[in-house]
């Protein structure tokens, strides 16, 4: 058994390492994750506690481009919306606190119910297993249907049949393509140009069109309502305990169906609850891959590739230091970083970040993984200038799922 100071130290340089994956926009923690399981010593538990730390800050740093730059690294895209329209009035820093407390007390939830959940889903596992396409379906449906006019709904029904065709082509090929590579690393070097298109430069280049400006940010006290925290942390690791047993739905979908069926839900406690869903999601899918050895996330892959035994204290107090280091460095940076962005031009920041997701996508996909990007760009710029919600642009990795619990992919 390594030494405990030893493990300190991996726990520590992985959250750090979470810290710049999440600041960077397009640099997506299954990304990094893969790259450590490359170059690996498989079986390796201060590896294995690395990796686990790297997410769980990842998960609370990554709000920061997301709010400030309108890139999303990792499953909290729809936290660009709300966090923008605090942005335009001089509120990034609240919208940033916001989404930084609930991942902390999201993370800190999820460690207290991660034993129930993991019940949950071993009781579960033979039921779920014949009604994951139909659960998954109704989703679908449910996103298409939310749009509030006949319009917009045919257009919705659009946004989802060329994103699942999309899906289905990509993901063909990173199947096809795992004969020589692991069908880890094959998938996730075609996700990373889908969810870019869809969720990172399609939101760029409509902000360059707009000609869009930063206004001078309010100083932000750090008082925070009670009331919100608790209500938007609540229902975010409710949300997040149910779906963290569930292929293909993510932080994303639990928080519009959260939205859809509790009601109308204040800008500021959407963005507790964002946050609480992505870091809870993130801690439970850990509890469900050790309890179960189902995988949910690419990091969980990435685990399982190591193939460490681990012990769960040892991981929950992983998950403590990384909670902590990723709430401290989200505001420390996010305040470094609004003293630059308001100094530069937005249109020519956001052209800058365009190019450089672009030069990513190249390197991590190739020419075919670019292919791919400029289509799903198309498809979420579509969206945008429609007036149509992005999240039914996840019907690329939905539609996938569904075929294959139906064995027809």
């Amino acid at each position: 058994m390594a030494d405990v100071l030893e493990l300190l130290v991996y726990v520590v340089g992985g959250s750090i390492a979470g810290v710049f994956t999440g600041l960077c926009p397009g640099v997506h923690v299954n990304t990094v994750a893969m790259l450590a399981v490359a170059f690996s010593i498989t079986g390796k538990q201060e590896l294995s506690l690395a990796v686990i730390s790297m997410a769980v800050t990842h998960s609370i740093v990554d709000f920061v481009p997301s709010v400030l730059l309108g890139a999303p690294n990792s499953s909290e895209f729809l936290s660009v919306l709300p966090g923008h329209e605090l942005l335009l009035k001089g509120k990034a820093m609240e919208a940033v606190n916001l989404s930084a407390l609930g991942a902390l007390f999201g993370g800190l939830g999820a460690i207290l119910l991660g034993f129930a959940v993991s019940e949950l889903a071993i009781q579960s596992a033979e039921v779920l297993q014949f009604s994951i396409p139909f659960i998954l379906l109704a989703v679908l449906i449910l996103m298409v249907f939310g749009e509030e006019s006949r319009v917009q709904r045919k257009r919705a029904f659009l946004v989802a049949l060329l994103s699942s065709l999309l899906g289905i082509i990509a993901l063909s090929s990173a199947t096809l393509a795992s004969s020589n590579s692991s069908a880890f690393s094959s998938s996730s070097k075609m996700l990373f140009p889908l969810v870019t298109g869809f969720f990172g430069v399609s939101n760029l280049l409509h902000s360059i069109g707009k000609n869009s400006k930063i206004p001078k940010q309010k100083p932000f006290s750090g008082k925070t309502s009670r009331k919100l925290v608790f209500e938007g942390c609540g229902t975010g690791i409710i949300a997040s305990a149910l779906v963290s047993i569930i292929p293909s739905i993510g932080p994303s979908q639990a928080a519009f169906l959260l939205k859809h069926f509790v009601g109308s839900i204040k800008r500021e406690s959407y963005l507790v609850l964002l946050g609480a869903v992505g870091t809870a999601n993130t801690v439970f899918s850990y509890f469900v891959f050790f309890s179960t050895g189902k995988i949910r996330t690419g990091v969980a892959a990435a685990i399982s590739e190591l193939g460490a035994e681990q012990n769960i204290l040892y991981i929950i107090s992983a998950v403590f230091v990384s909670l902590g280091i990723g709430y401290f460095f989200s505001l420390y940076f996010s305040k470094k970083i609004l003293c630059i962005v308001q100094k530069v031009n937005y249109s020519a920041l956001s052209s800058g970040i365009a190019v450089f997701l672009s030069i990513l996508v190249v390197l991590f996909s190739g020419t075919t993984g670019f292919l791919v990007f400029v289509t799903a760009t198309a498809i979420g710029y579509y969206s945008i200038a429609r007036g149509i919600k992005r999240i039914n642009t996840m019907a690329f990795l939905m539609v996938p799922t569904i075929l294959i619990y139906l064995n027809a992919f």
